[in-house]
């Protein structure tokens, strides 16, 4: 049974949240980073190094018609659900997809 899309985006919404939150550089910094590295998205510098070209490349590659849509737009930048990345890759990029460790 699918997720209810309303919970997804509440989900989305609360760890983008965090991650506004972390790059605060509260006196929990500590904390904050590990909210950051439990994020699953990514922004163009991240999909640059994993498709293994430039950020202009990958700026290129994301306006690409059937590459995943955002998952928000910020002042830093955008972002997109890194399990959506994946799933490009897999389909678009087989050389480059993760193997499933399972």
């Amino acid at each position: 049974m699918p997720k209810d899309p309303t919970f997804i985006d509440a989900q989305l919404s609360v760890r983008i949240l965090a991650q506004l939150f972390a790059l605060r550089k509260s006196p929990t910094e500590a904390l904050a980073c590990s909210l950051v590295a439990k994020l699953d998205v990514m922004g163009t510098a991240e999909i640059a190094v994993r498709l293994g070209v430039g950020t202009r490349r990958a700026r290129q590659i994301a306006m690409m018609k059937g590459f995943p849509e955002p998952a928000a737009e910020l002042s830093i930048g955008t972002i997109w659900l890194t399990a959506d990345v994946e799933a490009w890759i897999a389909q678009f990029r087989p050389h480059l997809a993760k193997e499933d460790r399972a």
